[in-house]
């Protein structure tokens, strides 16, 4: 049985929340196609969850968040033109 009771903050703020955010892009972009609306609404959503889940430190990371995204966007995007060129 998984004890969620013994979560590591650190680890899931440094660790697992970026590979999710970069993940989650990568395939956002690969269906949606739409850089500007993938960074807005991965910005909103860690905005929001910064003060509802989070405290006013987690801002930080709102901004590494979002820019992982944007990495996730470029990996994607570069995956899409080497399939083009097949």
């Amino acid at each position: 049985m998984i004890d969620f009771g013994n979560i590591d903050p650190a680890g899931l703020v440094l660790f697992t929340l970026p590979v999710i955010v970069l993940v989650l892009s990568f395939i956002a972009q690969l269906i949606f196609k739409n850089e500007l609306a993938i960074i807005i609404i991965n910005f909103v959503i860690w905005f929001i969850a910064a003060f509802t889940i989070f405290n006013t430190s987690f801002l930080v990371y709102v901004f590494i968040y979002t820019l992982i995204a944007i990495l996730g966007i470029v990996i994607a995007n570069l995956v899409l033109k080497m399939f083009k060129r097949k």
